[in-house]
């Protein structure tokens, strides 16, 4: 039973992470995509227009997006080595890793859509977040099999009090 959970949370980690390796690559193959959306939300003209004009800075935006999808693609492969060696073995250490990096990667990912007013993709930010926590919870009683006793180990010496 705790391998076939183990495989159900693994499996669920894997989805918000491949969203990111997805993302990466759409920063890399066609970051104007993106970018027309974030600058027509944020600036209220078109992006099309701003590149016409200013072809040099949107060339630097360009290669800034796409550096951006270099560093979602090489995050995302990490986390799910990660998620699929460790995680999938139950580790400690990978289940907090994973729960702190799912936690500040999709809010803050969702915070810069809210301040630059691209409201109708946050949701693709939330649900990712609501599936890596799904995974975690299932995961939990099985990585920390003892977190709900009383009996536990002080950080500092290793011994129980």
């Amino acid at each position: 039973m705790k391998i076939k959970k183990l495989g159900i949370a693994t499996v669920l980690m894997i989805i918000p992470n491949a969203f990111w390796l997805i993302c990466g690559i759409g920063w890399i193959i066609l970051p104007e995509i993106f970018l027309s959306v974030s600058y027509n939300s944020f600036v209220g003209s078109s992006w099309e227009s701003f590149k016409t004009t200013n072809e040099t800075i949107s060339l630097l935006f360009e290669y800034h997006g796409r550096l951006l999808g270099i560093q979602f693609f090489i995050l995302s492969m990490g986390l799910i080595v990660i998620t699929v060696t460790a995680y999938k073995r139950g580790e400690k250490w990978s289940w907090v890793l994973l729960a702190v990096s799912s936690t500040l990667l999709w809010i803050t990912a969702a915070l810069f859509d809210a301040i630059i007013g691209v409201f109708q993709v946050i949701i693709s930010e939330i649900v990712p977040l609501f599936i890596a926590y799904c995974s975690l919870l299932i995961s939990r009683p099985l990585v920390f099999p003892n977190a709900n006793t009383k009996k536990h180990e002080t950080w500092e010496t290793g011994r129980s009090q």
